[in-house]
């Protein structure tokens, strides 16, 4: 059987390697990480919050309005943001 909640919160990963990273130096990948959580920490507003989007809502190219009707776990909010699917 499925969860008790209605609101399932997941994530979508991808998997990169050396060539996503725009550098060969030794801390390449590291300074990917950090530019990831910096683009993170500008969606959630600059709030330490986890930026979170509808997947059909990230398919179809739009902002969701609402994320989840569910009580959340995480500590902060869960502020909605825009990311297209490219």
């Amino acid at each position: 059987k499925g969860p008790k909640s209605a609101t399932f919160l997941d994530a979508l990963l991808v998997g990169v390697g050396p060539q996503d990273f725009g550098g060969d130096g030794p801390l390449a990948g590291v300074e990917f990480q950090r530019r990831m959580e910096e683009a993170a920490f500008r969606l959630a507003g600059g709030a330490y919050a986890a930026p979170a989007q509808r997947v059909e809502d990230f398919l179809s190219g739009r902002e969701s309005v609402r994320v989840a009707a569910a009580p959340i776990s995480h500590p902060q909010s869960i502020p909605t943001c825009e990311r297209q699917a490219r």
